[in-house]
């Protein structure tokens, strides 16, 4: 029903039930692993109104990362997982216990069968909170941008041209720290002042 695909490797799909709702997928020398797809082989499809949630597990396996899911109306999905790192984990799913050969650390893919519509709900949620970030991350650089070249502008200094370059406008080099350093000092006493420049 499912397969893992880590970039650079073979397909797998020996995959180790746990319950009737988790299994998991052993990955050898995860350390090495940046990128990984999980996907439906086509051999049957989830039971009808479910979707499957993909988590990755670091030894000792007591929290999960969640990475994402599939359906069967999104057969597969690709993760970075390089900066997934264990000290980061948030869901705790209970799939599995550790698996450790000598310096080869042994992370696991789970894979948990949910309704489609709390699946759905959790990850329609993230989507919108990264969309409202992307978008609050863009307005930030945009204002910030503005408030430093309205600052340096203030300060700007005009050569004296000469036959070879018509004039330019200059700023000194220490107003770029002192517009951070105010900018850091508004942003420390309100993080959100940024909202009304």
């Amino acid at each position: 029903m499912f397969a893992v695909l880590v970039s650079g490797r073979l397909v797998q799909t020996n995959y180790q039930e746990i319950s009737s709702n988790k299994c998991v997928f052993d990955l050898d020398n995860a350390t090495s692993i940046h990128n990984l797809a999980v996907f439906m082989t086509g051999s049957q499809p989830l039971p009808s109104g479910t979707g499957a949630v993909i988590f990755l597990g670091w030894p000792p396996f007591d929290n999960w990362n969640c990475l994402g899911y599939i359906s069967n109306d999104k057969p597969s999905a690709l993760f970075k997982v390089n900066q997934v790192q264990h000290s980061q984990a948030f869901t705790t799913a209970g799939f599995g216990t550790p698996t450790m050969v000598g310096e080869n650390i042994v992370a696991q893919i789970g894979i948990e069968i949910l309704p489609i519509s709390e699946v759905l709900h959790q990850f329609g949620t993230r989507e919108q909170q990264s969309e409202r970030s992307v978008t609050n991350n863009v307005s930030f650089c945009q204002k910030m941008l503005t408030s430093f070249y309205n600052y340096s502008a203030s300060y700007q200094i005009e050569l004296q041209p000469n036959h070879m370059r018509p004039p330019e406008l200059f700023f000194p080099a220490n107003i770029l720290e002192k517009w951070y350093s105010k900018f850091e000092n508004r942003l420390k006493k309100d993080p959100d002042f940024w909202k009304s420049l």
